[in-house]
């Protein structure tokens, strides 16, 4: 074994006794799409909770309840009164997520809901500039909702989730079965799926997850460029710390620290069937005003790859290369967020970038950090107006021409055919604004957003009298662009738990030189769901 990494084992043994915390319950998990996400900003924002890592997701059922019990010890100890919206906000935080909600409980509803949606948005091909296409869909619309699946036409859906609480042992499980009638000649069809299940359980500071979940990196409005909720849940073995911890002594200064892993399998739907996705993440808060994070992917195996021993694959996953080779049998990824918060102004900046190639180690700015890479830098501030009820975001997005694929990995990084990370896909750059409006029972949110979708062609060749390693992009060939201009409104009423809640989606998009053709179109979507929430 490498000695480095022993050295290392060793000094996190030592550490271990002193870590804190050393003892945590076993809780499902709060789905990422959940609006009590939304309260939890504010009240992060607040300064009202302040023990919490907002890059890393989902958060368990315990840990909203910490959050809680958090923000109810400042507003007793005297902090300023609370605007409307963050009261509010506490309110319906302490009535879903009170302490004896977390008694153990063989088997709970949470929620159930039924959907109707009519959209006129065609599904075409992803293009990457450098590849050609890449096994993913583009249709904003009827995606970005964790691989649920919309056609364009008419789609009708079902959906209910329970969780599974034995004490030690947790879990959920949530299952959708959809009817649809497509535009064209495609006939009706019908399915169901798991959109969530998995089991896990919390053994000192690390929690082990087991089975289909969804997780996000980083501080964009979907995710991150590298986990975003664009597609369905990841099928996988998960072992991350279930809160934040504090290093002993001395080094508590050093603030909060998260540590996660996981292995997935990537599915069936893709040119390498069965290939294996190993993510390592450390994160870190070293105040309440900076958060940050380090991300690293690898991408190897499946039906048609390279072949490679246990030790070859281990090496290649740990960097080791021990053995004096650098083994071409994987795509790597590598990943950088940072948050600040500016919290008398309740508003934060937020940059997140990765890419699958340095480059001769970033001396060529033009291929590691851009068509090798994907960008996304935004700003919000939350809690606007006299009684805190406005919030508003604004994100840039960049994808290079080969951010998404790598090597053999010609399926890119996409799950069932969508992009697991940022929804814009390849060669694109995107701007988007949303302003959200919060009342006690309701939200109302609007979004635009402009997006560019290069038609240009792109070669990896190598530079003019460069040496064996000094490799660049170039333009072969200026295709025309698609560009989508899009506009959503969304109203969702009935937060409070234990009421029906009604969501209404209205969504147009005009599309220039659709499919980067010659022709424009206009696409839509109209969506109603009626739910319970226990």
């Amino acid at each position: 074994m490498n000695r480095a990494l022993v050295r290392l084992i060793v000094v996190l043994a030592g550490w271990a006794p002193g870590l804190t915390p050393l003892a945590g319950q076993t809780t499902p998990y709060v789905p990422y799409l959940d609006p009590a996400y939304g309260d939890l900003d504010v009240l992060v924002a607040r300064g009202l909770v302040r023990d919490v890592l907002l890059g890393h997701a989902p958060h368990s059922r315990a840990a909203f309840t910490r959050f809680v019990e958090e923000a109810n010890r400042r507003v007793t100890g005297g902090v300023p009164p609370l605007d409307r919206r963050s009261a509010d906000a506490l309110e319906r935080l302490t009535e879903r997520f009170a302490s004896d909600d977390l008694d153990a409980r063989l088997l709970r509803p949470r929620d159930a809901n039924v959907e109707m949606s009519a959209a006129s948005s065609p599904i075409r091909d992803l293009r990457s500039g450098a590849d050609g296409s890449i096994d993913g869909d583009l249709a904003p619309l009827l995606q970005r909702n964790q691989g649920r699946e919309l056609v364009d036409g008419l789609t009708w859906a079902a959906e209910g989730a329970a969780d599974v609480d034995g004490g030690l042992v947790a879990g959920s499980v949530r299952s959708r079965m959809w009817f649809d009638v497509p535009r064209g000649p495609a006939g009706a069809g019908a399915d169901v799926t798991l959109v969530e299940a998995y089991a896990r359980t919390v053994i000192g500071p690390l929690g082990l997850d087991l089975g289909r979940n969804h997780v996000a990196l980083g501080f964009g409005q979907d995710g991150g460029p590298l986990l975003s909720h664009n597609a369905r849940g990841l099928d996988m073995v998960r072992l991350a710390t279930d809160r934040p911890l504090r290093l002993p002594g001395p080094l508590r200064v050093l603030g909060l620290w998260e540590v996660s892993a996981l292995v997935a399998n990537m599915g069936h739907e893709r040119d390498i069937p069965g290939s294996a996705l190993t993510i390592f993440r450390l994160g870190g808060g070293p105040s309440r005003h900076v958060e940050f994070g380090f991300t690293y992917l690898n991408h190897q195996g499946g039906d048609g790859s390279p072949d490679a021993s246990l030790r070859e694959r281990l090496h290649d996953i740990f960097l080791f290369w021990s053995d004096g080779g650098v083994l071409s049998i994987s795509d790597k990824v590598v990943g950088a967020d940072l948050r600040v918060a500016v919290s008398p102004l309740r508003t934060e900046l937020y940059v997140n970038v990765l890419t699958t190639d340095d480059r001769g180690r970033f001396s060529q700015p033009a291929g590691g950090l851009w068509e090798d890479a994907i960008w996304l830098a935004g700003a919000r501030a939350l809690g606007l107006g006299p009684d805190g009820g406005y919030d508003a975001r604004v994100e840039w997005r960049h994808a290079g021409a080969r951010a998404h694929t790598h090597h053999q990995f010609t399926s890119g990084l996409t799950l069932d055919r969508r992009v697991i990370g940022d929804a814009l896909g390849p060669n694109a750059t995107g701007v988007q604004l949303s302003v959200d409006r919060t009342a006690p029972s309701s939200i109302v949110s609007v979004t635009g957003a402009w997006e560019r979708y290069s038609g240009d062609d792109f070669a990896w060749s190598l530079i003019p009298g460069g040496g064996p390693w000094d490799y660049d992009w170039y333009l072969v060939a200026d295709n025309p662009d698609e560009i989508r201009k899009r506009l959503t409104i969304d109203w969702t009423g009935g937060l409070r738990p234990e009421t029906l809640a009604t969501s209404v989606r209205l969504g147009y998009e005009h599309v220039t030189r659709y499919a980067y053709g010659s022709g424009n179109r206009s696409n839509f979507i109209a969506q109603l769901r009626v739910g319970y929430t226990w």
